[in-house]
């Protein structure tokens, strides 16, 4: 998935070495070759525009918005998770076994450790800094010195994606055991909304509405756990769905996408209300909408 800055520029990796910049005609601007380092996280965006960039081999790297290399610092042996930015710009990713918080000048201020991060983990921060990471068939909740807050058992496997959070703090958080748990802000299960497959990361309405893809299933869910509809959708997809500010939603699945018509105007206001946090996916809290 690309990252896109204020102005529109987009960022996108591929799974080798080359990071490029493409303007919105589809003008590259620049691209930069890594020559030892094998891109591994999404691009994420920092408020000063910095671009972000985690390696398979542990390190993370900072690009200036003219695509020059700011620093390339090792954080771990293993494959880096998604990144995440915060309200100050510390930089949050998942490494081996610990989550790790990164001054915006590369300097590491703190590791917490909580579980080895799969592939996939993507992390959501709360509105008092709090962050929420999926690790080892859990959803931690790590404060903003490193302390673990608590930890919530999501039920089989992985918690495979994104957390997302409500704007009444509640999180949100598919697993591969096939169901969606609401979580409170204490760790404390509020409910949880069985499907038939693996959930994807959950995307929040406007008007609250919970939208997750799960098999061959879009389903809109209410802030209590029931279910408001579902719509049927060929050769199955765990994607994340994206909401437009007309209030579509759009569904990507391995052969085609979809757009389905709702009555939520685009996210909600709160935190975290999708993957990457926004549309520009920029893994910012309080970043683009």
């Amino acid at each position: 998935s690309p990252a896109i800055g204020s102005d529109g520029t987009i960022y996108i990796k591929d799974d080798f070495y080359d990071l490029f910049a493409v303007d919105p005609t589809g003008k590259l601007n620049w691209y930069f070759q890594a020559d030892n380092h094998m891109w591994s996280s999404q691009p994420a965006i920092g408020p000063d525009g910095t671009i972000y960039l985690g390696t398979k081999d542990g390190y993370l790297c900072a690009f200036d918005t003219s695509g020059n290399l700011k620093w390339c610092n090792q954080i771990d042996s293993s494959v880096i998770s998604a990144l995440a930015i915060g309200f100050d710009g510390t930089i949050y990713v998942g490494s081996g076994n610990y989550l790790y918080a990164i001054d915006s000048s590369g300097i590491m201020k703190w590791r917490s450790e909580t579980g080895y991060f799969p592939w996939c983990s993507y992390i959501a921060i709360g509105r008092d800094g709090s962050v929420y990471v999926p690790s080892s068939g859990y959803l931690f909740a790590v404060d903003t010195l490193g302390n673990l807050k608590w930890r919530f058992k999501t039920g089989f496997l992985e918690s495979s994606f994104s957390p997302t959070i409500g704007s009444d703090g509640t999180i949100y958080v598919g697993s591969s055991d096939s169901c969606l748990y609401a979580i409170d802000s204490t760790g404390d299960l509020k409910w949880s909304f069985k499907t038939e497959c693996k959930v994807s990361s959950p995307t929040l309405g406007h008007n609250g509405t919970i939208y997750i893809s799960s098999g061959n299933s879009v389903y809109a869910i209410d802030t209590l756990g029931q279910l408001k509809w579902n719509y049927e959708i060929e050769y199955g997809c765990n994607s994340a769905p994206i909401i437009g500010q007309d209030g579509t939603l759009y569904v990507g699945t391995h052969c085609r996408i979809y757009a389905i018509h709702t009555d939520s105007k685009g996210l909600a206001d709160s935190p975290w209300p999708k993957f990457q946090h926004d549309n520009c996916n920029t893994g910012r809290a309080g970043g683009n909408d």
